[in-house]
């Protein structure tokens, strides 16, 4: 009996313990401990995400932040011109190979992938295909020409209308119209902008008018219009709207807001958006109105070098204030923040004995960087007074957004233009010569100067603007072959 009692009270008391270490678990699993583990691992898996912090019922939540785009920076690939022909190179290892010998050699743009390189050699389009190392002729006679995907060139030509040139299969669409299309520029995959310009003569003349901004879907060719030019009366100079940039997205269409008219618009014009998403198109400054370049208003430049589009924030640019075509003076760089309804917040810091040029932004958004020289107030602009301005030192700059704060970042008794941001450094053009026309290809990093290329020529130079994009193109990111 008493043995069998003695099995009984063993069984209990191992169900009673059975039952005590269920409840142990149980608060354990639900208490602030597990919480705190869970956090940590989120944290992991969630690395470079806003963390989202724990608010009061009366505290108002802080705004969520965009997301940083990332920009990858692998084997940079350039292409450029020499005295002798069309160059690339991939910047990390610093080899040369001549494209197309020759002198007449225009407007170098690699595809997005890296595998192609078109060109105009004396008007006419080539391509140059990196893996095989060679050229072929396009297309005769052409006029504008821009990528719409990885290998898909939209191009327009004398022939008139636009024409599709796929180049792995070599498959050509022509769409026929009545126009030419000048200023094409890629937005997004398979859609493109430029201007619809309608040619015509008479007994007096040949005549030419731009139609306006046209939208064009690069799978189909079919064109819609977006922004409408005026075409010069009697009575009223035209209107002559024309990109000066897109932003990353393809959302915002940045236009030079200009006469028609080359030796007005040589001296001013404004700056205009059109909003895709919206179907919008606003004109901050009206170029009819008269305007005192020496006042508020936004009158600028209208030259390709002189905006610059934030890569993270789609609505924030930077642009050279100021008008006359003399770099010389009265060119101050600004930045813009330009709101959902189109109305914008001026952002300066400048030095204002200084003239400014050649604004980028860094890939995190985060910085501006400039080339600014000491300004000649007063100087009319002849070429004795352009030899002194070349001859200053003209140093690059950065703003930091976040802290308002302007660094000199070259102290080089120099001529450097054209910073590129590559993450972690720059990259500009710093001219060999008292009169610029050959460059060399810099590369900044922790203040450590380093030469990557010489002898880049850059032909195009207008009263001190120097115009790169006619020269040379660069991709952060290529395949190498």
């Amino acid at each position: 009996m008493n043995k069998t009692f003695n099995l009984k009270d063993i069984v209990l008391k191992s169900v009673l313990l059975l039952i005590l270490l269920l409840i142990a678990i149980f608060l354990i699993s639900c208490s602030p401990m597990d919480d705190i583990q869970e956090k940590d691992h989120q944290n992991l898996v969630d690395v470079g995400k806003e963390e989202v912090k724990d608010t009061d019922e009366n505290e108002e939540p802080e705004e969520a932040k965009d997301e940083e785009i990332i920009y990858i920076v692998e084997n940079p690939l350039i292409t450029y011109m020499k005295e002798d022909g069309l160059y690339y190179s991939y910047l990390d290892d610093g080899g040369e190979t001549i494209i197309h010998e020759g002198e007449d050699i225009n407007n170098p743009r690699i595809s997005p992938d890296g595998n192609y390189i078109v060109y105009t050699f004396e008007g006419d389009l080539y391509v140059y295909n990196l893996e095989v190392n060679d050229y072929a002729l396009a297309e005769e006679e052409i006029v504008s020409y821009a990528f719409s995907d990885e290998h898909t060139l939209i191009y327009s030509s004398t022939n008139k209308g636009l024409t599709k040139f796929d180049l792995i299969d070599g498959k050509m669409t022509h769409e026929v119209d009545d126009n030419i299309y000048e200023n094409l520029t890629y937005a997004k995959d398979n859609l493109i902008y430029g201007k619809r310009i309608l040619e015509w003569s008479d007994d007096k003349g040949e005549y030419a008018t731009n139609v306006g901004i046209v939208q064009i879907d690069g799978t189909n060719l079919k064109t819609e219009l977006m922004v409408e030019g005026i075409k010069s009366s009697e009575d009223e100079v035209g209107y002559d709207p024309t990109i000066f940039q897109i932003s990353k997205d393809g959302r915002y269409i940045y236009l030079m807001e200009k006469f028609a008219s080359g030796s007005m618009s040589a001296d001013f014009g404004s700056l205009g958006v059109y909003d895709s998403e919206s179907k919008k198109h606003t004109a901050f400054e009206d170029i009819y109105e008269d305007k005192d370049w020496l006042d508020d208003n936004l009158i600028v430049l209208p030259q390709d070098n002189n905006l610059a589009i934030n890569p993270q924030k789609g609505n924030v640019i930077s642009v050279i204030k100021g008008g006359g075509r003399e770099m010389l003076r009265e060119k101050e760089v600004i930045i813009l923040d330009i709101q959902d309804d189109k109305s914008f917040k001026i952002v300066r810091f400048m030095d204002k004995n200084l003239v400014a040029k050649t604004p980028s932004f860094s890939l995190d958004g985060e910085k501006l960087f400039f080339s600014a020289t000491d300004s000649m107030e007063g100087v009319l602009g002849a070429n004795d007074e352009f030899q002194d301005w070349f001859l200053q030192s003209h140093n690059i700059y950065e703003y930091n957004m976040e802290t308002a704060k302007v660094s000199k970042l070259t102290e080089e008794t120099s001529f450097d233009i054209m910073p590129i941001s590559m993450g972690d450094s720059i990259v500009f053009l710093r001219a060999q010569d008292n009169i610029p026309e050959y460059y060399s290809l810099m590369r900044l990093i922790n203040g450590q100067e380093e030469i990557l290329l010489e002898d880049i020529k850059v032909k195009d130079q207008f009263y001190g603007n120097i115009q790169t994009g006619t020269s040379m193109d660069l991709l952060l990111n290529s395949k190498k072959f």
